[in-house]
């Protein structure tokens, strides 16, 4: 509940402060940019939507009208379990968000009517790699584990959603923080459990939304390892 309370207080709905929207445009603006500054198929995918989760979930954690909003930990979908388009995340916990104006935020989901979902097989076959990327730049299914899980199981479960998970603004449908949070946990997975390493050039990492650019000072040098972990506490 508390989770849901100050979602909506960050959502487009009258008296609410819209601040959604920001996250959504900075996600669009860096989408569409053809070079190192991209923040898809790059090394830095995994790192720069970390950071990016991060300044959410702090947003939603200065909503100070809400009760207890500043212990809130951004909650993940786990697609290879919550496989169901009238499971409770679509039709309960999300579910509202989906409506149009003004009850709702008018996200347009066609939830499970295009592509499929990850499975467990998949996620495993990802985790087996043992190289992060490849140093400033991606291409899919060339065997390293940044490239490879922006693919599957990402890009797949955007576009199995829908409507606004499927564009480049898709950070306005709350089921992109909840999505990202599950494939920064696989990434935290292959890095603490399986003892792999992530480098990835830092040089020129895009800013987040906020103003100050989010990177440490380190991040001039080429090779940068970050371990940040996103909290995993779920809270319906």
């Amino acid at each position: 509940a508390i989770f849901k309370a100050a979602l909506f207080k960050v959502g487009p709905t009258a008296g609410n402060t819209n601040a959604i929207e920001a996250y959504a445009e900075n996600h669009k603006d860096l989408s569409q940019i053809f070079s190192n500054m991209s923040i898809h198929q790059k090394d830095h995918f995994l790192p720069w939507h970390r950071w990016f989760l991060l300044y959410f979930e702090k947003e939603l954690q200065s909503q100070s009208s809400v009760t207890g909003a500043s212990k809130i930990a951004m909650p993940f979908w786990d697609w290879t379990s919550d496989t169901s388009p009238t499971s409770d995340l679509w039709t309960t916990f999300l579910g509202d968000y989906n409506a149009a104006p003004p009850t709702g935020w008018g996200l347009g989901r066609s939830v499970g009517t295009s592509s499929t979902l990850a499975t467990q097989f998949d996620v495993n076959e990802v985790l087996k790699l043992t190289s992060f990327d490849q140093i400033g730049t991606a291409s899919y299914g060339s065997g390293f584990f940044g490239n490879t899980i922006e693919a599957t199981p990402h890009n797949i479960a955007h576009v199995w959603v829908g409507g606004q998970m499927a564009q480049s603004t898709s950070p306005r449908d709350p089921a992109f923080f909840l999505h990202h949070a599950s494939v920064d946990r696989l990434w935290q997975e292959w890095e603490d459990y399986i003892g792999n390493t992530s480098t990835f050039n830092a040089g020129s990492l895009p800013s987040v939304t906020g103003g100050a650019d989010p990177w440490p000072t380190s991040s001039t040098v080429a090779g940068v390892t970050l371990n940040v972990a996103i909290p995993t506490a779920v809270d319906p």
